[in-house]
């Protein structure tokens, strides 16, 4: 089944897209503070709108510690920050392929992009491995 659109971006030595459905925004120079017994997948929170949004950090699979630029996403509701270095564009509907092998992170397959393949985060790992699910 295509997503309506995608998020292209990179972080760490990851490029990789997500659905852009669940994009709330995108916050540059955000103020994250560390949480040091939070959990593998989360490094710290920041304060975005009068609420306490996790962090996701998943050093393997190239979503290494913030510098500050996050994404935003919006799960039914539960916010989590992405962790991103350069935001790349973004795409018109895709169809996610199976990459084949052992899943990197949260990446289920990918998406093909100009002639590329591109790593497509699937919304649901991500959140479990976070630890919402």
């Amino acid at each position: 089944m295509a997503e309506n659109g995608w998020l292209l971006a990179e972080n760490d030595a990851i490029r990789f897209a997500v659905p852009a459905e669940a994009v709330s925004e995108m916050v540059s120079g955000a103020e994250i503070t560390d949480l040091p017994f939070s959990g593998e997948h989360v490094s710290g929170i920041f304060i975005h709108a009068g609420k306490a949004v996790p962090v996701y950090l998943d050093a393997e699979a190239g979503f290494g510690r913030p510098s500050g630029d996050l994404v935003l996403l919006d799960l039914k509701g539960e916010l989590l920050a992405l962790p991103v270095r350069k935001i790349a564009g973004f795409s018109g509907p895709a169809d996610v392929e199976d990459a084949g092998g052992t899943p990197i992170g949260p990446c289920r397959g990918t998406i093909r992009v100009r002639e590329k393949n591109i790593a497509a985060v699937r919304m649901e790992d991500l959140y479990k491995r976070a630890g919402f699910i």
